[in-house]
């Protein structure tokens, strides 16, 4: 995984829309950390607010072939985000909508109902019509 600047990242996610905008997918995540490099065994606890001072959000974006990923600190983030809206927005054009029927149509295949087979059991169309179990003379 690759770690950039915020501004390459954008441009690098960006082409990867691009890439992937006839047939393919992108992923993006994005993740509270405390983004240190590596952790250190026997480092002192940090205090609530040195922890809320070094908390950043890691963003990260695959194609399944292709992994980016950035860090995005307080002070950056509301430019960040705008810019990042914006390159989801443009990517968005090639998704592919859902086809809506119209009210007035109805199926073309539509299931036998029971008063159709009623009406073929009364016309002497034989077949299971469920008229043969009943009893027909003396009431009790």
């Amino acid at each position: 995984m690759v770690l950039l600047d915020n501004d390459q990242f954008l441009t690098e996610m960006t082409k990867m829309y691009q890439r992937n905008r006839e047939k393919g997918s992108v992923w993006t995540t994005m993740k509270s950390s405390l983004c240190l490099n590596r952790p250190k065994r026997n480092a002192p606890k940090l205090t609530k607010e040195e922890e809320k001072a070094r908390r950043c959000c890691l963003v990260r974006c695959t194609d399944g072939k292709k992994k980016i990923s950035t860090r995005v600190y307080s002070a950056k983030a509301e430019k960040f985000a705008a810019e990042f809206t914006l390159v989801q927005k443009a990517s968005m054009d090639g998704l592919k909508g859902k086809e809506k029927k119209k009210k007035g149509e109805k199926k073309t295949t539509q299931k036998p109902s029971a008063n159709a087979a009623n009406a073929a059991a009364a016309a002497g169309g034989g077949g299971g019509g469920g008229g043969g179990n009943k009893k027909k003379g003396k009431k009790k």
